[in-house]
């Protein structure tokens, strides 16, 4: 008879690469989970805590690569957001809305521009039991504001959906932005129809801009911008920079910015607009006339010296040719009116 010996609290001398079970005289050793192979020689393969690790590792890479995606689509939405409603706000006068806010003249200060999320909370999300009334121009909902002011909200017939939404979109560019306020057409309205013509007559481009990246702007706004920055030969033709003369051109943008002013009751009449344009070309034609005067007296001028130089002694033939060359001159107009 042996005593049994306990291998495996011997690892130095029996060596096991797993777990060591002791036996009648001798031991084993099993490798651990998910690995092969003799555990006395040595295990081969991943063990389970390496493998969940690894999954664990995995798992959470995927996540941090979903929150990664969905963060940046999030953004990108919200640029994308951003840029339209800037594009909007552009196309539909924007901007001249911020110039009259800005003026301090307009008498508007107290004015406030609200957001589409501010009306809709008012408006319970246009709630149809806030209905207050509807017309031939949009839907009348009744508002509260935060601070519980009560307000009439008006959304317009193309927000609807319905026939007005056409309608608009065959004047854009040219429409009264007071329209999108009263939802009445006047006569200051035309005027200021008049004013993006004149500007369009200027420039040469449409009353709806497009850039070279497909962006649209209101010629209006734009137009007006370079006034006030004493920049409007920027965006004149180039044509009718250099074939009329500068104090013209001004004039007839002046009388467009007139035109374009965001206030009606501001703009010129129809029949003001005609004068001061019948003005401006009279002047034109007068500084043409003097001219041509100026031109036709050197070119006689130049006749008669001419005519001295090639002279006799003679004084009555001299006489006689110089009488002939004022009688025979035909004098015309070098430079032919201009109109406007």
């Amino acid at each position: 008879m042996f005593a049994d010996i306990d291998e495996c609290k011997y690892p130095e001398t029996y060596t096991c690469h797993g777990k060591c079970l002791n036996t009648i005289g001798d031991y084993e050793c099993k490798c651990p989970l998910g690995m092969r192979g003799d555990g006395k020689r040595g295990c081969s393969g991943f063990g389970i805590i390496t493998i969940i690790i690894s999954v664990v590792v995995g798992v959470v890479g995927v996540l941090l690569l979903l929150i990664g995606g969905w963060w940046l689509y999030k953004i990108t939405e919200k640029r994308k957001s951003i840029k339209l409603k800037q594009k909007f706000f552009r196309q539909n006068g924007g901007l001249l809305l911020q110039q009259q806010l800005s003026s301090s003249d307009q008498g508007i200060s107290k004015t406030k521009v609200f957001s589409s999320e501010e009306l809709e909370t008012a408006t319970d999300g246009f709630n149809v039991n806030r209905i207050l009334g509807q017309g031939g121009q949009g839907t009348v909902y009744k508002g509260m504001l935060a601070d519980g002011v009560i307000v009439a909200v008006k959304r317009s017939l193309s927000v609807d959906q319905t026939h007005l939404t056409t309608n608009v979109q065959g004047t854009h560019g040219y429409l009264d932005p007071e329209y999108f306020w009263s939802s009445q057409y006047t006569d200051k309205s035309d005027v200021y129809s008049f004013g993006v013509v004149l500007a369009e007559l200027l420039t040469r481009q449409k009353a709806i801009l497009t850039n070279e990246s497909q962006e649209r702007k209101n010629l209006a706004a734009h137009f007006v911008l370079l006034m006030e920055e004493n920049r409007i030969f920027d965006i004149v033709d180039a044509q009718i920079k250099e074939h009329c003369p500068k104090e013209d051109v001004i004039g007839v943008a002046n009388i467009a910015m007139r035109c374009l002013n965001l206030n009606g009751k501001k703009r010129p009449t129809m029949k003001q607009v005609t004068s001061e344009l019948e003005r401006i070309i009279q002047l034109s034609q007068k500084k043409d006339v003097q001219q041509n005067n100026e031109e036709a007296d050197q070119s006689i001028t130049a006749e008669v010296i001419s005519a001295r130089d090639d002279a006799s002694t003679s004084i009555t033939c001299s006489s006689f040719q110089v009488d002939q060359a004022l009688s025979s001159s035909d004098v015309e107009p070098l430079v032919p009116f201009k109109t406007w």
